[in-house]
């Protein structure tokens, strides 16, 4: 006989087997779909001959990166400028030079797949405090080039899946910032300075247009869209084209079922909150919603009991592989299968 530790009971909020259905279809030739659509949108407008355009390659990856990047390559050179790509991820690969080319090319972005150089460098220039208080940062290489093209990959960011978040306006803020401008962002409250650093940015870097590009649930680009260079276009791209209809499953479950989505760490926050009493409603976020507005709490999960979750759910791991390695260890090795 074994002493065995009690486990605190909790009610969990019911949940269903969904089965998802993502749509297919995606652009096929994404190198060839950027160059033809750059071109159209009159890229070789403000090229002159032999200036040397900055091509930004951020960290995340996206379905068809290397084409996204080449096709941008391919681009420029057609309209009579020279490419360079310039890694542009804040503080990623270890905050070095080095680490982001190296980043890039475990991605698949290398100088001989894009046929262009590669350009890195940490060091930046503060072109002026926004209204959040961060600090805009650009990129060195970048202030120095001749224009600079930014393609992003546009979506919900973990920390605001309800507004923009992640985008050309990050790969603006923090990919262009590099580490100090990423610190800068994340001080000063990365949601809103993503919003408030890219209108200095833009104001005063040579930024030529932004290439917007939303994948499907498979990671495969189904939409590629060049955004003219300005501010409000950048952040109007960002603001639309995470709502595209059917791609998003986020979207999905919220076109189709008119609720939102949760992290598993939200829905035991819920049921740690609401026990055996949840109040009546048509969903368990509505029911947790009234349970807050009762007890005076802000609607929104707050961070500190989501983390407080979190850490309750890696406990509980922690001590269930503790009580088994308990029991195993009473059990003769002959005896264990």
């Amino acid at each position: 006989m074994y002493n065995a530790m009690s486990f605190p009971r909790r009610h969990v909020p019911n949940m269903a087997l969904v089965r998802q259905d993502l749509p297919a279809d995606h652009i096929r030739d994404v190198r060839g779909q950027t160059r033809q659509r750059l071109l159209d949108r009159g890229l070789g407008n403000p090229i002159r001959p032999g200036a040397r355009i900055a091509i930004t390659a951020g960290s995340r990856g996206m379905g068809g990166f290397s084409d996204l990047v080449s096709g941008v390559v391919d681009a420029v050179r057609s309209a009579g400028g020279e490419p360079l790509v310039i890694p542009a991820m804040g503080s990623h690969g270890g905050a070095a030079a080095e680490g982001q080319v190296e980043i890039l090319k475990r991605l698949g972005v290398t100088e001989e797949i894009v046929r262009a150089p590669f350009q890195a460098s940490m060091e930046t220039l503060a072109l002026g405090t926004s209204e959040t208080g961060a600090v805009a940062h650009l990129d060195k290489i970048a202030v120095g080039a001749d224009g600079i093209i930014v393609p992003g990959r546009v979506k919900t960011h973990p920390e605001n899946t309800a507004s923009v978040a992640s985008g050309l306006l990050k790969m603006v803020t923090v990919g262009l910032g590099k580490q100090v401008g990423a610190q800068e962002a994340h001080s000063h409250g990365l949601c809103e300075s993503v919003k408030a650093v890219p209108q200095l940015t833009m104001a005063k870097a040579k930024i030529l247009c932004g290439v917007a590009v939303v994948e499907n649930g498979f990671r495969q680009p189904v939409q590629i869209e060049v955004v003219p260079p300005s501010y409000d276009a950048f952040r109007e791209a960002d603001g639309r084209l995470v709502e595209t209809d059917g791609f998003s499953c986020r979207e999905q479950i919220s076109q189709t079922t008119g609720r939102r989505t949760h992290y598993l760490a939200q829905v035991i926050q819920m049921a740690m909150h609401e026990g055996h009493n949840r109040p009546g409603g048509k969903s368990v976020e509505e029911g947790y919603s009234q349970l807050r507005k009762q007890n005076g709490f802000s609607q929104r999960l707050s961070r500190l009991e989501t983390a407080m979750a979190v850490a309750a759910g890696a406990l509980l791991v922690g001590v269930v592989a503790w009580g088994l390695e308990k029991v195993f260890s009473g059990i003769p090795a002959n005896r264990r299968d």
